[in-house]
């Protein structure tokens, strides 16, 4: 096997594993969006979005908090991500906004200043994660940890927290990300290698989707708790929220572990997918607004009457692979050089996602 097919290159020593795993991901992200138009109108693919949401979140967290480190302690390359999300974050709100209003989808209830439950919420998360996380540094990493998943499984008993300021997912997902900042990326993957983890990992996966696809009608009265947007008050049982949450966290971390075990360390013809992922995250929501603005299921109907919704899906796919081509990242990369003080640091390759 020549060297480039090693899973770490010699010249830069990047690990390929991770770039695998954030195609994967970001293809969730962009399958999840496209199902969340679906879930009211075909019951299976409830059961693929639950199970999706289980671990494809905390996961992209866990590995933005991984690649964070050299950003969180050095003062100008974090002052410079923080302002970056923040101001990206404002911007794609007001792309959306402006797609909604040129379709006349506005109303009052369209845009809040300080109120995001949208795609924005990860960039203005992020700016937040590495501000506290460097206010934080010096504590103890366990400690630190577990106030984290203490605060979070708290905090779901405060109904004002919600999508102000994103206060309800900041709280609910930072443990995932501080697991992975407490994370050595060239060192752990090593391992979990063999053939018997891999294995198990499947059968891992395996249970899981059959579990949620067999319960998915009562689980799905429990899809605010995996979204992490509202307090307990919609749960079955509200005053049991923490509890829940909890084994939510703990689910999380077997599948997202799992899924890490499954992803293979060498450069594939999609490998360079998972560094672009931030131009991926961008535009494909804009877009997403767009084809349902224009109804375009119903130009698939008239391809495809039988299975639309698969095509639909396919589609997801094939705009996750369009959206990686460079050219989609000229625009991010003008930004970041635009706010950068080192511009060899302001590629969209490094943005953080």
């Amino acid at each position: 096997m020549g060297e480039k097919n090693r899973g770490m290159t010699a010249k830069t020593k990047r690990i390929y594993k991770w770039d695998n795993l954030k195609m994967v991901l970001i293809f969730l992200v962009v399958l999840g969006h496209f199902m969340n138009e679906l879930t009211l109108e075909w019951d299976n693919m409830k059961s693929l979005y639950f199970f999706i949401y289980l671990f494809h979140m905390p996961l992209f967290l866990f590995v933005s908090g991984m690649f964070s480190r050299k950003t969180v302690n050095d003062p100008i390359k974090r002052r410079e991500r923080i302002i970056g999300y923040v101001i990206l974050g404002f911007i794609l709100r007001f792309i959306n906004l402006a797609i909604k209003i040129g379709f006349g989808k506005w109303n009052e209830n369209v845009f809040r200043m300080w109120k995001e439950n949208g795609l924005s919420w990860y960039l203005f998360a992020l700016a937040m994660y590495l501000g506290i996380t460097w206010l934080l540094r010096d504590l103890d990493r366990r400690f630190l940890f577990i106030m984290a998943v203490v605060t979070a499984l708290f905090a779901g008993y405060d109904s004002t927290l919600g999508s102000t300021l994103v206060l309800s997912r900041f709280f609910v997902f930072y443990p995932f990300f501080l697991l992975g900042y407490f994370t050595d990326p060239s060192r752990e993957w090593k391992r979990i290698q063999g053939k018997g983890w891999k294995m198990g990992a499947a059968a891992v996966l395996l249970v899981a989707f059959v579990i949620v696809y067999t319960n998915i009608t009562e689980l799905w009265k429990y899809r605010d708790l995996i979204m992490g947007w509202n307090s307990y008050v919609n749960l079955p049982v509200p005053e049991m929220g923490g509890w829940y949450r909890l084994l939510f966290y703990l689910v999380a971390i077997l599948l997202g572990s799992a899924v890490i075990i499954l992803i293979p360390n060498e450069r594939g013809p999609l490998t360079a997918v998972g560094q672009r992922t931030l131009q991926i995250y961008f535009w494909h929501r804009p877009i997403l607004y767009i084809l349902v603005f224009l109804h375009w299921e119903e130009w698939l109907c008239r391809i495809w009457p039988s299975h639309w919704k698969l095509l639909y899906l396919l589609v997801s796919l094939l705009l996750t692979v369009a959206l990686s081509w460079k050219g989609f990242g000229v625009p991010l990369d003008y930004f970041w050089r635009a706010i950068s003080a080192r511009r060899e640091d302001a590629g969209v390759k490094n943005g953080g996602l």
